[in-house]
């Protein structure tokens, strides 16, 4: 059973709140107060709404911190301001994807399809990839200094739909010697290049701008292999076959990577996880949260071994990362489980 923090009144209190920032994000008063101050009677009068309305909407919304007042002026608050710069969705995605809950429930369709066609992933990613990095980069060094320690100085490093980077270049931050080798969709990739042109350690850096199942990889070249919230947005055949070729591409005793967001079978009773598994079902054609026995079982069948996961406190809680070793040949021990 799930604990919560608050009583079923609260989500009805919640659900007011919530509407009055998804009507003003309709109406363009939240992108009004996210542009600048503005008075109740000046904001209503921009843009055709009635003045009274405007100030109880404005007035629920200071208390519960999306606005601030200064005097007779609101303006959207810092906090709300950082989650629309920094935050992967922004607030107008993510009040689209709130505003599309009565349809999803009726058709089960999604409202964007960030998986769809190269050329819709790519516009997507473009304008993600450097909020993730932002969202990731604590985490990514935690994980990086986790694994430093297992790795020999020098290791060759593959970054599977690589995005910003953020998981590969931590590496490269942390062990020394460290040669990356990144992939993902060449708009997306552009963008890597760029942020990597900067870096003193550049020509250890190998960008590739394609989509991850049309280059040939050598068999057993990577001491790591990373997959970087990419099996998410990926049908089953399709991420079971992302995580045999990522394990193909390992050396014996090669580390695989995995940072996604997991499912918790057979009901999600976290607030986070639940919320995330709609909101991807509501922006993708096809993608879907898995489970770590699930990933646990696409890479036994890989040869992998000892899988576990990863303690990262600076990871968003809706986020795991799992590892795995590839053994010699196809013989598989007792140990080849999941564990923690």
């Amino acid at each position: 059973m799930s604990t919560r923090e608050w009583s079923l009144i609260d989500l009805f209190e919640m659900g007011d709140a919530a509407s009055s920032l998804l009507a003003a994000h309709r109406s363009g008063l939240l992108a009004a107060l996210l542009a600048g101050p503005g008075r109740p009677a000046d904001l209503a009068a921009s843009l055709g709404l009635d003045e009274r309305a405007t100030r109880l909407v404005l007035n629920v919304l200071l208390v519960y911190g999306a606005v601030e007042a200064d005097g007779h002026e609101f303006r959207a608050s810092s906090e709300l301001s950082r989650v629309d710069r920094d935050h992967p969705g922004a607030v107008g995605t993510d009040l689209d994807l709130f505003d599309h809950v009565p349809a999803f429930l009726r058709t089960g369709k999604p409202l964007l399809k960030v998986d769809g066609s190269e050329r819709e992933r790519s516009q997507n990613f473009v304008q993600v990839a450097p909020r993730l990095r932002l969202l990731y980069q604590p985490a990514a060094r935690e994980l990086a200094s986790l694994l430093g320690p297992e790795l020999a100085d020098g290791p060759a490093v593959l970054d599977v739909g690589a995005g910003s980077g953020v998981w590969s270049l931590a590496l490269l931050d942390t062990v020394p010697g460290t040669r990356l080798t990144a992939i993902d969709l060449p708009d997306v990739a552009g963008l890597l290049r760029e942020h990597v042109a900067a870096r003193e350690d550049r020509d250890r850096v190998d960008v590739i701008g394609a989509s991850y199942f049309d280059v040939v990889l050598p068999d057993r070249s990577f001491d790591v292999v990373i997959l970087g919230n990419v099996l998410h947005l990926e049908p089953p055949a399709r991420a079971q076959r992302l995580v045999r070729l990522a394990a193909e591409a390992l050396r014996p005793g090669g580390l695989l990577v995995v940072v996604d967001a997991l499912a918790h079978p057979p009901y999600e009773v976290e607030r986070r996880r639940a919320l995330y598994a709609m909101e991807l079902a509501m922006r993708s054609a096809a993608g879907r949260t898995y489970s770590a026995d699930d990933i646990a079982g696409w890479a036994r069948g890989c040869g992998l071994t000892g899988l576990r996961q990863r303690e990262l406190p600076s990871i968003p809680d809706y986020v795991d990362a799992l590892t795995a070793r590839r053994i010699a040949g196809r013989e598989r021990g007792a140990n080849d489980r999941l564990t923690s």
